[in-house]
């Protein structure tokens, strides 16, 4: 069975699959109809979750470091991805953009104008009273 997240629910679908960290998948909320997620090799698939078919692997062969709390993102129309800090180009593959590389740990979101990607650090505070 596979799980993702798709607008904060989770949901299901009965169908085996390899390769894909359970843990890192996110279901595109706009149109539930692709499954994004990290694969063992930290890069990026897009899986149809009709069909259970591989539509592309989004890689970067320089990728130097892997934030262990990255979570896949994609816009509206699921053009654009971004992964680790790196904006990808759905359709080609391309990788677009690496951003900069600041913090240990990194996030980022597309802007509600989509025009724009909201990307810097996160910081965990813990309350240890």
């Amino acid at each position: 069975m596979c799980c993702g997240k798709s607008s904060g629910q989770k949901k299901c679908f009965l169908w085996p699959y390899d390769g894909v960290n359970d843990g890192k998948i996110r279901i595109n909320p706009h149109d539930n109809k692709n499954i994004i997620g990290i694969n063992t090799n930290f890069d990026v698939d897009i899986i149809d979750i009709e069909t259970r078919a591989k539509k592309i692997e989004l890689k970067n062969p320089n990728r130097k470091y892997y934030f262990a709390r990255n979570y896949p993102q994609s816009n509206s129309d699921e053009t654009l991805v971004l992964s680790n800090g790196e904006l990808y180009c759905s359709g080609s593959g391309q990788l677009i953009h690496v951003f900069d590389r600041l913090e240990y740990m990194q996030s980022g979101i597309f802007s509600v104008s989509e025009n724009e990607v909201i990307y810097g650090q996160e910081r965990l505070f813990n309350n240890f009273q």
